[in-house]
């Protein structure tokens, strides 16, 4: 993809959703936008995973799709996607997707955030004596 095609793809997302972060990191020949919703993802991974490396690697000279997910990404659940019309759909499922300047392709990787509920009192039944759950 070349760097028109990119912004291009860019800017649709950024103006169709008003709610998708975009984290651009610049390599020495090209440019990196991982993309993804802040309510949807786990920013610990997200952090520690994906953005940390990336940045700590921003020298490498020719970096693209298959470098990054063989030598820089350290999450487990990731896939190489050529399809752009299921970006979109990518980001709002919880997914992150990390688009490049310089490659057609792009990484799509499961950080989705999982919600823990707690076991809360019952609100009908209160007793004096007895278990509580």
């Amino acid at each position: 993809m070349n760097k028109k095609h990119y912004d291009k793809i860019i800017n649709k997302i950024m103006s169709d959703n008003i709610d998708v972060t975009n984290r651009i990191i610049n390599f020495t020949a090209s440019q990196i936008s991982v993309l993804y919703i802040k309510e949807l993802t786990d920013s610990s991974s997200l952090s520690l995973e994906v953005i940390k490396p990336l940045i700590e690697n921003k020298n490498i000279l020719n970096v693209n799709v298959k470098t990054a997910m063989d030598k820089i990404i350290f999450s487990s659940d990731c896939k190489i996607e050529s399809d752009r019309v299921k970006i979109e759909d990518y980001i709002l499922q919880g997914m992150t997707v990390i688009l490049f300047s310089n490659d057609n392709r792009y990484i799509v990787i499961n950080l989705k955030k999982i919600a823990h509920r707690t076991v809360s009192n019952p609100e009908l039944n209160y007793t004096l004596r007895g278990p509580k759950d």
